[in-house]
């Protein structure tokens, strides 16, 4: 069991950092990426790169 323990403490501490990062960021990456040009190109971009891949 125990290693199974560390595994989830590990991954519980190596969580908190993008938690923390994400709230920071929150409202510049509402403001700027989501608008619905952003979103359009990132789907072109997104469907290109599947084709290509498939």
């Amino acid at each position: 069991m125990l290693p199974h323990r560390n595994l989830a403490i590990s991954l519980i501490v190596a969580t908190i950092p993008i938690v923390l990062a994400g709230l920071f960021v929150k409202d510049f990456i509402e403001q700027r990426i989501f608008n619905v040009e952003h979103i359009a190109i990132a789907n072109i971009i997104f469907a290109g790169i599947l084709l290509l891949l498939i």
